[in-house]
């Protein structure tokens, strides 16, 4: 409220002030700075408390987590490039394998309902490890200060346990898990997992009719089905290539196909050599093998679902838009931001970076299940326990029964969330786990010329209101 008074024969203007906590006061322009207590402290502390926002760093500013720097695969096919889309968020993808650590701090609000085909009626635990590491890769919680990233770190987790402790399973049993994702409301099915061959069986051959019927209902209900391509460094799958999936394949740090990885015309490549993940019992680890590169690809295929692309195309789309690093074949690795319509150039990979150390021995032809090493923290060590000998039975319907198990040829190793990254003198990260350059964070308190400015303004408010109050 303004009033125009007369004081000494000067017309001034007379103000009723609202301020907070205190009572309604009138003053004129000519007593202000006789009465300085209650002009200056509220502009004090208004100043003060925009300092302090400024300051400080934002409420809802995401913490990256521990070992988000080690994934370097995250940074290789784009993926938070392709979060600008989405984060997989309303999409199921069904984890087929040895089960998942519900219980995992870094999993938390992820899981729905799953289902235990090896021991009916029981929680799918997992017991051996390896299914929690690809759940992990696939939809981590992402920014919640432990651990790591997922891919598509805002999917729903389904835990479908066909594999048991030691990764032993069957085809049919594989085929059961799938119909009963899908019949449950999964949109992605992931199949880390591979043919162990046989006298029934050789690489390349079908995996039997079971599973493949399953995948084909899985494709006909609107499933992507993402499947791992084995670990032999074959030049054929045990997938035939008309299936609707998408046959993984790895590729390493350099951008490279993985020499272990299987491939055929059809095979798309995502990174699978030192991935770091969740697993078992609270922990984290590192491994080797298309196992952990499918799960990147069904991350891809959430976001997509997620966009509204149906099957089909979210296989096209995935296969069609990444980049080329072999000549045979389609021979293209995995970009999510181009798959998700946010085209550019991928990140050049390091040249510095060197591969995890391969087997020095070229892999049998029996694949086996992954080992259980020591549990997180401690020092990574342990040969690999192999499984038991692969046997074929007989399916009800008289066709081959293949034994399966995860597709992993290396023991995954523990990697504590304290493990740093060892930088060498040339810049160059060691352990063949690092991601390819990227401009540092920016961590200081006050980041940014805006904020400086916004300093400048507050304490030129202060100093004036200082100024002013010693007027008389």
């Amino acid at each position: 409220m303004r009033q125009r008074v007369r004081i000494n024969g000067v017309v001034v203007d007379k103000v009723l002030i609202q301020l907070v906590g205190i009572q309604k006061t009138q003053l004129t322009l000519g007593t202000l700075a006789h009465r300085p207590t209650l002009a200056r402290g509220p502009i004090l502390v208004l100043a003060l408390a925009l300092l302090a926002a400024m300051v400080m760093p934002s409420a809802g500013a995401q913490a990256r987590d521990p070992l988000r720097d080690r994934q370097w695969h995250l940074d290789m096919v784009r993926a938070e490039e392709a979060w600008s889309a989405n984060r997989g968020k309303g999409i199921t993808v069904a984890v087929v394998d040895t089960g998942v650590d519900a219980s995992h701090p870094d999993l938390a609000g992820r899981m729905v309902s799953g289902i235990d085909l090896v021991n009916p009626g029981t929680p799918p635990h997992d017991e051996n490890g390896h299914g929690t590491l690809v759940a992990g890769i696939i939809g981590a919680v992402a920014g919640n200060g432990i651990g790591v990233y997922g891919a598509a770190p805002e999917v729903k987790l389904m835990s479908v346990r066909v594999l048991d402790a030691k990764g032993d399973g069957t085809s049919a049993k594989v085929a059961e898990g799938v119909r009963w994702a899908v019949d449950h409301g999964a949109r992605v099915i992931n199949l880390s997992l591979a043919e162990v061959p046989s006298i029934f069986s050789s690489l390349g051959a079908i995996l039997g009719s079971e599973l493949e019927n399953a995948i084909t209902y899985a494709a006909e209900k609107g499933a992507v089905v993402v499947a791992a391509a084995g670990n032999q460094g074959g030049s054929s799958t045990p997938y035939r290539q008309s299936l609707p999936a998408l046959v993984v394949g790895a590729s390493d740090q350099n951008d490279k196909v993985w020499a272990q990885s299987n491939r055929d015309s059809n095979t798309v490549f995502a990174p699978g050599v030192g991935i770091i993940s969740t697993w078992k019992d609270h922990g984290y680890g590192e491994g080797n093998g298309t196992s952990f590169a499918t799960p990147i690809v069904s991350a891809a295929a959430a976001i997509l679902l997620t966009q509204g692309l149906n099957e089909e195309d979210t296989r096209n789309r995935i296969t069609g838009t990444g980049k080329r690093i072999t000549s045979e074949g389609r021979g293209r690795r995995l970009d999510m931001a181009a798959a998700a319509g946010f085209p550019g150039p991928p990140q050049s990979p390091r040249p510095t970076i060197s591969s995890s150390p391969e087997p020095t021995s070229a892999p049998t032809p029996t694949a086996t299940a992954s080992p259980s090493p020591a549990s997180s923290g401690q020092n990574p060590a342990g040969t690999p326990a192999p499984g038991p000998q692969a046997s074929a039975g007989q399916s009800p319907g008289g066709d081959p029964e293949a034994t399966l198990a995860p597709d992993a040829i290396n023991t995954i190793r523990p990697v504590s969330e304290d493990d740093a990254i060892p930088v060498e003198p040339d810049g160059g990260i060691g352990d063949g786990a690092g991601p390819p350059d990227e401009p540092p964070g920016d961590d200081s308190p006050l980041p940014g010329l805006s904020r400086w400015l916004g300093l400048l303004v507050i304490a030129g408010l202060v100093w004036a209101f200082i100024r002013a109050a010693r007027i008389r």
